[in-house]
């Protein structure tokens, strides 16, 4: 019989453990391991030995007013390294903030209470975020941001160009006839040069041979050579992206043989180009989509004068994932259209740094985007109405939180308005700013420049207003430098609101206002904010419990109209032109006949389909008078596709009877014409051409004030290895290179600041030296200019740890980054709280990993950097290891143990 075996307990885990040594060494080259010891590990406060404070507990102590970082907590006094101490204290700290937006983002948490949450959580982020600057700490350091060897903003300015590629001309072979054309068109090409201007009659009648694109620049260039204008024409293939029928985009984009005609300008002469003769054509700023993808498409009507128009579809406002509406528009002498809107994303380089902003795009009668410019806004803004003065500068109104000027004393919601010139470089910025809530609803500019602005304050607005009580309507008259003139202020105890303003050719102004639920016209001299109104129109109520509304007042010589949309059947005392439907809203069109010291209301006229309508514009061209809204109803004889369709019409200015309808659908089936501009020569052989009438836009401004969303006085902070930190300010004439001459009068020889080309412009790029820390720190929340040029808060730090092996440096102790963009963080709504709340979790999961870093065994660390080198002594760890193996083979040959498992 075999002998039995007598294994003791202690035996079999030396065995055990033996055995697991045996397999680790069986699997490592000779090595040349440190022999240091483990740095000491203290219990986290994660650990469940720890026991962590529940949600409520924490939620608690985040919303006691105390500090975040909480030095009298007991693990203070504990005998443990004072970097852990550090790191767990920012872990608590975390973690207070982490219960903040939970609660936030929690479906049952009262809406009410988020402004709360957000200022107790912005005030926590601040606590933090200082407390990490001033750590002083001897195994690591961090950073509150991200780090990064180098970093590249994230916005590109394209490079400037001479050139401009026009609309496609001719889909098909480019050598055939292009449809539409004549021969009997003229259209002159003007060159400037210095402000010498030379005319070039082109006649299509001299064209030789076929009227295609080849022969026609060859006449073109012909003639232009011949008047000692350098600018030529070319033919060129132009790759239009193809859309669906939602206006989506086809990918992969399919390339049919489309062509164009191209012109290489250049820089010392500007060209611009005018049709011999002309028809009218209607320009539509128009919202598509449902509530979740809304964008703005420029959309041109041809054929208007012959009651029949041709739709021709122009570019989108369509930041991705986000929405962008049209609000107003306005055509400049070139006949360039600006429209004003609202976008809650990013537009190419320009980021929406709140949670929305005002957004202005210029663009040319083919609907070519000459430009976009966006407020920077640090909050929230919406552009409600734009106006062009005689030199061609614009003027923008509408409502903003937060300060825009370091002048500014917000407080809510303030009415701004901003003067840009044609080129879309701000001029001024002019916050009104009571201590409650108001906004600007429309702006006028009269012939001399002066201003005009009509809205709504819940106070008193300053020198020359008197408070009514809820809503006050109000009228502000500015000089053309932003300075204030006058306040006029007026209304009943209930809500009232300046809605429309328009001034007359005398320089007296007519508003239209609602008060308390009524709907007025007045008309005031422009020259001061305290004389009585010269006459009063009383048009009746509005229904603005139904949805009433004016939306648009316009002046055509002694004839004013007013449009909007109401419920009630008999708005004003003059006649009706078309009546209001059985049901719900109308749009509606008033005219008021000026005798200049008295007024007649002539008629109103309904525009409606059953439904609920509105009229949203009105423009009066050459004697015309058009509108535009929405209806959700099939509108005379057109039909209706969707749930929402946008509208265009032309109403008599003598009977108000409608001429012609037009109605269209959109994305989603949801479609709003919500701006209206009229050009008597808009359509003409230009359009054949794909060609623009006026100005050829090509060259932009440079600025980053101009082609991001930073604001003039807007800065930043760079320190170096810790150091202090300087202030970097945007100046207004600042481009990227003058932006990285500041930088590198930081950063010395540490680093280097520069601008890179790529194919969609030129980037900001910075870098470190190897071993140094350049730190970028945000400016306050409404003056950060770090998230405006694409740049996060964080450290660029070169470890030079891609050196290859063997030319590995040691600069320090490591850098970790915790990646919280400070600037961009809240939880003013459940939708930046989820982002925020994401954002911290990140942050807490980044700090166990760091301290799972600074307490790993060094012999471990050493043999993931050196397992392959050969030769020097084992570790202590594995010694251990070998001394439990023999013991447990020295176990075997010795005697039983003292307890037995028998086998």
């Amino acid at each position: 019989m075999a002998p039995i075996i007598n294994f003791g307990a202690d035996l079999l885990t030396g065995w055990y453990q033996s055995q697991a040594a045996s397999s680790t060494l069986s699997t490592l080259p000779r090595s040349t391991l440190s022999t240091a010891a483990p740095i000491e590990k203290s219990t986290p406060p994660w650990d469940v030995e720890s026991k962590p404070p529940t949600f409520d507990e924490r939620l608690r102590k985040a919303l006691s007013g105390g500090k975040f970082v909480d030095f009298t907590d007991p693990f203070f006094s504990k005998d443990i390294p004072e970097d852990q101490k550090e790191l767990f204290a920012l872990y608590k700290a975390l973690n207070k903030l982490q219960a903040l937006a939970t609660h936030a983002v929690d479906k049952t948490t009262f809406s009410g209470l988020l402004p709360g949450l957000d200022k107790r959580f912005d005030t926590g982020l601040t606590e933090i975020s200082g407390y990490i600057e001033k750590l002083d700490l001897e195994s690591f350091l961090l950073s509150t941001g991200v780090v990064e060897r180098k970093v590249d903003g994230k916005i590109s300015i394209p490079r400037p160009s001479s050139d401009y590629v026009g609309r496609i001309a001719q889909n098909g072979a480019f050598d055939a006839a292009i449809p539409g054309l004549t021969g009997t068109e003229v259209f002159t090409v003007t060159s400037d040069k210095f402000g010498v201007k030379t005319n070039v009659v082109i006649d299509l009648s001299a064209v030789g041979g076929t009227l295609n694109i080849d022969n026609i620049v060859s006449y073109i260039n012909t003639q232009l050579s011949a008047a000692g204008v350098l600018s030529q024409f070319k033919r060129t293939r132009i790759y239009d992206q193809v859309k669906d029928e939602d206006g989506n985009l086809v990918e992969p984009s399919p390339l049919p043989s489309t062509f164009g005609f191209k012109i290489e300008g250049v820089s010392t002469e500007t060209l611009s180009i005018t049709p011999a003769t002309g028809t009218p054509a209607i320009y539509i700023g128009n919202n598509s989509g449902n509530t979740d993808s809304i964008s703005s498409q420029f959309i041109k009507l041809t054929d208007v004068a012959s009651g029949s128009p041709t739709l021709v579809g122009g570019n989108r406002v369509a930041p991705e994932g986000d929405e962008a509406r049209a609000a107003e528009s306005v055509i400049d002498s070139q006949g360039n259209i600006y429209i004003v809107g609202q976008t809650t994303g990013d537009i190419d380089s320009l980021i929406t740094r709140g949670t929305s902003d005002v957004y202005i795009t210029k663009q040319d009668a083919t609907g070519r985007i000459l430009w976009t410019r966006t407020l920077g806004a640090s909050q929230s803004a919406e552009g409600f109405s734009i106006a062009v003065d005689s030199s061609d500068n614009i003027v923008i109104a509408g409502a903003v939180t937060g300060d825009l000027e370091s002048a500014s004393v917000g407080n809510g919601l303030d009415s701004f308005v901003t003067k840009y010139d044609s080129d879309g470089q701000e001029i001024f910025t002019r916050q009104i700013a009571p201590y409650v809530d108001d906004a600007a609803f429309d702006v006028a500019v009269a012939a001399d420049g002066s201003i005009f602005l009509a809205g709504y304050t819940e106070a008193s607005i300053g020198t020359g207003g008197t408070y009514q009580g809820g809503k006050d309507a109000y009228v502000t008259k500015l000089d053309s430098s932003g300075v204030l003139v006058y306040n006029r202020q007026f209304g009943t105890t209930g809500d009232d609101t300046a809605d429309a303003i328009s001034v007359d050719a005398s320089g007296d102004v007519v508003v239209a206002s609602v008060e308390n639920g009524t709907a007025f016209v007045r008309k005031y001299s422009g020259a001061d904010g305290v004389s009585a109104a010269i006459w009063e129109q009383n048009l009746g109520s509005i229904g603005t419990t139904f949805g009433g509304s004016i939306s648009s007042l316009v002046i055509d010589g002694t004839s004013i109209y007013v449009g909007g949309a109401t419920n009630n059947t008999s708005l004003g005392s003059g006649a009706i032109g078309d009546a209001h439907t059985t049901f719900g809203l109308d749009g509606f069109v008033t005219k008021i006949t000026d005798s200049g010291v008295s007024s007649v209301t002539d008629f109103t006229t309904y525009v409606g389909t059953g439904s609920l309508d509105r009229v949203h514009d009105i423009s009066v061209s050459a004697g015309k008078l058009y509108v535009s809204g929405e209806v959700r109803g099939a509108l005379g004889a057109n039909p209706f596709v969707g749930t929402v369709n946008g509208f265009a019409a032309e109403i008599d200015t003598t009977t108000g009877v409608r001429q012609w309808d037009y109605q269209y659908s959109g994305s989603e089936g949801v479609a709003v014409a919500k701006t209206l501009i009229v050009d008597d020569q808009g359509s003409s052989v230009l359009d054949i051409l794909g060609l623009p009438k006026g100005e050829i836009g090509v060259n932009q401004s440079r600025t980053v004030t101009a082609r991001t969303s930073v604001r003039a006085d807007d800065y930043f902070y760079v320190s170096v290895d810790n150091g202090a930190k300087r202030k970097v300010t945007i100046e207004t004439d600042d481009t990227l290179r003058s932006l990285t001459f500041k930088i590198n009068r930081v950063l010395l020889l540490d680093g280097k600041a520069s601008v890179r080309r790529t194919l969609k412009g030129d980037t900001l790029h910075i870098e470190a030296n190897e071993g140094v820390r350049v730190n970028l720190f945000a400016g306050p929340d409404e003056k950060n200019a770090l998230e405006a040029l694409g740049l996060k808060e964080g450290t660029v730090y070169d470890d030079g740890s891609l050196l290859g092996d063997g030319d590995e440096k040691d600069f320090g102790p490591p850098v970790f980054g915790l990646g919280l963009d400070t600037a961009s963080l809240s939880l003013e709504n459940e939708t930046v709280a989820k982002f925020a709340l994401g954002a911290i979790n990140d942050a807490l999961s980044e700090i166990r990993r760091i301290f799972r870093e600074i307490t790993k065994d060094p012999a471990l660390d050493d043999l993931l950097k050196n397992g392959n080198k050969a030769g020097g002594p084992v570790p202590a760890y594995l010694t251990a290891q070998l001394a439990n193996y023999q013991a447990g083979l020295a176990r075997l040959s010795s005697g039983p143990p003292a307890s037995n498992i028998i086998l």
